[in-house]
């Protein structure tokens, strides 16, 4: 069990904590600063959440959807 107990499965990117970029004055990295092109466009078309009606049989099928594709949903009826 020794060696196996030691494997890492996966990694991940060694960065300094927030406390610490404070402490040292150290600027933000460009990785995490993102352009005003990058930032999502605000539209009067937004997605609407799916509302489940649990009276009408369709129901079963827009609740398993909305699960999929939302992973939440709000009841109606």
């Amino acid at each position: 069990m020794g060696e196996a107990s030691s494997r890492k499965i996966g990694s991940t990117l060694k960065v300094p904590s927030v406390q610490e970029l404070v402490k040292q004055q150290i600027a933000v990295p460009l990785r995490y600063i993102r352009d005003d092109i990058e930032m999502p466009m605000t539209s009067s078309i937004l997605p609407q959440v799916p509302v489940i009606d649990m009276e009408k049989l369709l129901a079963i099928q827009r609740l398993h959807f909305a699960c999929i594709d939302w992973g939440f949903f709000r009841v109606g009826a």
